[in-house]
């Protein structure tokens, strides 16, 4: 539309643009907002509408937080024959540059920040006092080892001062622990000497985590041994540093392209070794170009679920300091969950939905009950002092994690690239069926030589609009050929709206 078109009819336009976004929002095959339980619809929501990023990515920094201040102070049981697991959750978003990651993630993860800031201040503090003491400590241990020295060269009795001596030796200062949780583009290797060789809690935070992806492929076996909560052994030339039963959420959000390099390369490991299979992905449509307000919207915005949702996860993390021990959470009805399990395990069968994903359908089960217990430790029924999951809880994780489940199959999927194509023609068709060349209907043959580059071909152009057939028949209408059953034209919802009314319907005759 032209931008006079636009001066003479703004509301009108604002209207289409806003109906637009509805649209793109919502072609990750409707993410699942509503069964989110308790107050966390309402987080989400609040911070699509204050920061305009897409309802997946906003959703997945809620559950990064809840994952990050959860982790190290509970676990689930989800079989009473098996070792608890952790909740931990590894989520992974690939969203365009300009779509509002970071400004996502400092929204929602403000706590985290300031608590690591906080505990690099204490850390700083109690390592100049360590330092001062330890200089201290030297000498003492100096003079005391010089004085027995000489008792041993005098031959007198030491017994006494050996006592002495190994009560100063014992005195020690003991170097402090730092306790930081993010970590964004540092190695690997440069983590796990930090971290503490128990009870350590790691958060792999990141909106631009592209060049921590390029550094992935010599780590995998080790993020895998995490997401697992097993040891993590460092072998060093001064010998091996073990980091026991740690906890681990992965937060990433990068462009793509990124996300091909990793997952979909014919060098990648991702997939061959389990990794990608632990993931929970999201692949949301850009909403730039669509994020509007209406006139008058300077009111400051109600942060009270946000604000919840930061106060629960504020004093998780203050347990977290307080307790080294996790408090185990169990599964309140094992029976719909064996049921769940049986459901899942049908649909990995040689003729099931999951057949050619079976790496990530293994998963499944295990993410949904970290999820489901995640949801628990932010509901009212923790607080009132319950650690038994709910059926509510579990099934609301099963609808979220199952939407994951489709886009790591749509990522493997072959028709993946297909599908790629028939959202970039719609889009182009949103785009100009206002131009006059087009204000009547998409001729489909014209589409090949006038449309957009990606149905540059018949096949690519006749493939793509079978999947807008398929997947958004009640967004896009078709005239098909009475010969060979083609379509032969393609109206937008708002073009087939004023056909019905009466236009010239010349175009649908034209050969």
């Amino acid at each position: 539309m032209s931008t006079s078109s636009l001066m003479q009819n703004p509301m009108a336009q604002a209207h289409r643009l806003r109906a637009a976004r509805e649209r793109r929002q919502n072609l990750c095959s409707g993410y699942p907002l509503d069964r989110y339980p308790d107050f966390l619809a309402k987080v989400i929501e609040d911070v699509n509408r204050i920061v305009q990023s897409p309802v997946p990515l906003a959703a997945q920094s809620v559950l990064g937080f809840m994952s990050a201040t959860a982790q190290g102070a509970f676990d689930v049981l989800i079989s009473p024959d098996l070792a608890p697991k952790p909740v931990s959750l590894f989520l992974l978003a690939g969203a365009a540059s300009g779509d509002r990651k970071t400004t996502t993630d400092n929204l929602v993860n403000a706590p985290l920040h300031a608590y690591d800031r906080q505990q690099q201040k204490e850390y700083d503090e109690n390592m100049a006092e360590y330092k001062s003491s330890m200089a201290v400590w030297k000498i003492e241990e100096k003079v005391a080892a010089k004085k027995l020295r000489k008792l041993f060269e005098e031959g007198k009795d030491t017994a006494e001062y050996e006592k002495v001596y190994k009560a100063i030796q014992d005195s020690e200062p003991v170097k402090p622990e730092r306790q930081q949780m993010i970590f964004g583009d540092t190695t690997f290797r440069g983590m796990t000497e930090i971290l503490p060789e128990h009870n350590a809690s790691v958060c792999l935070l990141s909106s631009e985590a592209g060049y921590i992806i390029k550094q992935l492929k010599q780590t995998i076996p080790q993020l895998n041994d995490s997401w697992g909560g097993e040891d993590i052994a460092i072998n060093r030339v001064a010998g091996c540093r073990i980091i026991r039963s740690p906890r681990t959420t992965i937060n990433w959000m990068v462009q793509p392209q990124y996300v091909e390099d990793l997952l979909l390369s014919a060098k990648s490991r991702a997939r061959p070794s389990g990794f990608a299979a632990r993931f929970l992905f999201c692949f949301p449509d850009s909403l730039q170009g669509y994020r509007f307000k209406e006139p008058g919207e300077d009111k400051k915005s109600d942060l009270t679920a946000l604000h919840k949702l930061h106060e629960i996860g504020n004093r998780l993390l203050k347990k977290r300091l307080e307790n080294h021990e996790r408090i185990v959470l169990t599964i309140q009805s094992q029976y719909h969950f064996d049921q769940l399990y049986n459901d899942i395990e049908a649909e990995l069968r040689y003729d099931g939905f999951f057949r050619k994903f079976e790496d990530a359908g293994s998963k499944l089960l295990e993410n949904i009950a970290r999820m489901a217990a995640l949801f628990h430790v932010f509901s009212e029924a923790y607080e009132q002092g319950s650690t038994e999951i709910s059926v509510r809880h579990i099934n609301a994780a099963c609808s979220i994690c199952t939407w994951h489940m489709k886009q790591f199959m749509n990522l493997y999927d072959e028709r993946a690239p297909a599908i790629k194509r028939a959202i970039k023609l719609m889009d182009w068709m949103d785009e100009h069926q206002y131009r006059p060349e087009w204000k009547k209907g998409f001729s489909c043959s014209r589409l090949l030589n006038y449309g957009p580059a990606c149905v540059n071909s018949r096949a690519k152009r006749d493939e793509a609009i079978e999947i807008i057939q398929e997947l958004y028949r009640n967004e896009f209408f078709f005239v098909f050929s009475s010969t060979n059953g083609a379509a032969r034209f393609i109206y937008t919802r708002e073009q087939y709206a004023a056909l019905s009314r009466g236009p010239d319907t010349s175009v649908v005759n034209d050969k």
